[in-house]
């Protein structure tokens, strides 16, 4: 069966704070870099907007800013991720309609990738941006 649990269980321990990712996002755009590094720093950039924003009971409202910096970075992450990722990033960036048409185009006969894509077609449905936790048990 599939649980999927409270979001707010699911913490990137990360000592960097989104503050930094802040001042430092749209500099790191004009660098130079690997694909690794850029994976894993827009990576990090995704799971330190959620834990500051949208995983915390009573979390603070992004500014106009900050919801740029997420959108701009989730925009260049969905390139580099499977499909379903990709829908789930539409998800968490409104794109609602780009998330279900995508869901719609996948193929798979996996019965995990199945519920997962379910699970981001009944959050898109519902309007919900916020990450959620997810766990498949044996």
């Amino acid at each position: 069966g599939v649980l999927i649990k409270n979001t707010a269980d699911f913490e990137f321990i990360d000592p960097v704070t989104w503050d930094y990712f802040k001042q430092s996002y749209w500099e790191f755009c004009k660098l130079e870099k690997d694909n690794v590094v850029d994976f894993n720093h827009r990576f990090r950039i995704w799971g330190c907007y959620n834990d500051e924003f949208r995983r915390p009971q009573n979390a603070p409202q992004p500014s106009e800013e900050d919801f740029a910096i997420f959108k701009d970075n989730a925009l260049h992450l969905i390139e580099m991720q499977s499909p379903i990722i990709q829908a789930e990033l539409y998800r968490e960036i409104g794109m609602f309609d780009e998330c279900l048409a995508l869901l719609d185009s996948i193929q798979t006969e996996d019965e995990g990738a199945k519920g997962f894509m379910d699970a981001i077609a009944n959050f898109a449905n519902q309007k919900e941006v916020r990450p959620f936790g997810w766990q498949i048990n044996d």
